[in-house]
């Protein structure tokens, strides 16, 4: 019998919109199957996938075998800077709450913000590490056509009203397709920096709820979550 190695293809992004479908929150850590798919990210499990309770690497062939007996087999993914998962855990005898998001996994205020290196629809790097010593707004937010438009166009006024002087990268963070976020907001704003399919990211950082708009400090310390009542005082914080 020949060998044959599986790469399994995870969905980590959520619908398209259509009358037959609707919101489905990404799954940080369990397979999410859903009839109708905007987007994938693709990525291979090979070495990457291990027993939670043993610890021991799981080969391809068994879990090919797994798979076929259980599609939506409980894995816990662990992503890295860059928002791809570099390690995946299978779960025997998962917890009652596993897979939902976990509020104490999430940045905290006062303490520093984990790692990033963002991928902008232009093919620029963001990395946070070149970032230290100025403001960083992260905006994570969801496809493009069911994100609350009036509210992020009360963001570009603010972004746009900040003086070019000052020391601060905005960056959006959105659910869709590198192709959607260009067509539906590549004219928005020069000033906000638009980086396209980030489930990993979303996960990464543990976001309930779209969107969700962050303040990073110069010291690189999550400094604030903003409400869209606090837009208009971004200027003022970072002067």
């Amino acid at each position: 019998m020949k060998k044959y190695i599986l790469s399994l293809f995870l969905l980590t992004s959520l619908i398209s919109c259509s009358k037959k479908s609707a919101p489905i929150q990404e799954n940080p850590k369990i397979t999410t199957t859903v009839t109708t798919v905007a987007s994938t990210t693709r990525f291979s499990l090979d070495g990457k996938l291990f027993n939670k309770i043993t610890g021991e690497p799981i080969p391809m062939e068994d879990f090919a075998k797994m798979i076929k007996e259980n599609p939506s087999i409980p894995l816990e993914k662990v992503y890295n800077k860059y928002g791809v998962p570099e390690k995946v855990f299978y779960h025997p005898n998962p917890p009652a709450n596993f897979g939902k998001r976990d509020p104490e996994l999430k940045p905290k205020v006062g303490e520093p913000f984990p790692e990033f290196v963002f991928q902008t629809v232009e093919g620029d790097e963001i990395e946070s590490k070149k970032l230290n010593g100025q403001w960083i707004l992260v905006r994570f937010d969801f496809f493009t056509n069911m994100m609350n438009k009036e509210d992020y166009a009360m963001l570009v006024d603010a972004i746009d009203q900040i003086p070019k002087s000052s020391k601060i990268t905005t960056i959006l963070c959105s659910l869709d397709t590198k192709e959607n976020v260009i067509k539906e907001l590549g004219k928005s704003s020069k000033k906000i920096e638009l980086v396209s399919d980030g489930q990993g990211f979303s996960a990464k950082y543990q976001i309930g709820k779209f969107p969700t708009t962050m303040l990073i400090a110069p010291d690189q310390t999550l400094y604030k979550f903003l409400e869209k009542s606090e837009y208009q005082e971004i200027g003022s914080i970072i002067e």
